[in-house]
């Protein structure tokens, strides 16, 4: 399986709010952190609260790769665009450095680094 497979999975566990399925993307030692946050988030606890959190903020988010680099043959890195309209009608959006490592045959999300808006064209 590619990561853009990988993330294509990801985004249909986001739309269909499963926190467990979408917890199996990352690495048990995953990081997540980014514009606004008060630190970076780890651990199980602390990542299903993030989980939890991003998609009650995210009905009907959607995940697009914008770039995607070969580290090695374990690890890759994406710059992906997150977005989702609100129940009152705005549209949040956020881009992440996403770092992938290989675990088997699946991709988890070994660190994700993310900022607020969207990438220009």
């Amino acid at each position: 399986m590619s990561v853009a497979q990988t993330v294509q999975q990801l985004q249909a566990r986001c739309q269909a709010r499963d926190v467990d399925g979408v917890l199996k993307y990352f690495a048990t030692d995953a990081t997540i952190s980014g514009e606004g946050a008060p630190g970076i988030v780890q651990g199980p606890e602390s990542l299903r609260a993030a989980v939890v959190h991003m998609l009650e903020l995210t009905p009907s988010l959607s995940i697009e790769i914008y770039l995607h680099q070969k580290i090695s043959a374990d690890s890759e890195v994406t710059w992906l665009h997150w977005s989702s309209p609100t129940p009152q009608g705005e549209v949040i959006a956020f881009r992440s450095l996403t770092t992938w490592r290989r675990e088997g045959e699946a991709w988890q999300i070994a660190a994700d680094f993310y900022g607020m808006g969207q990438f220009e064209g």
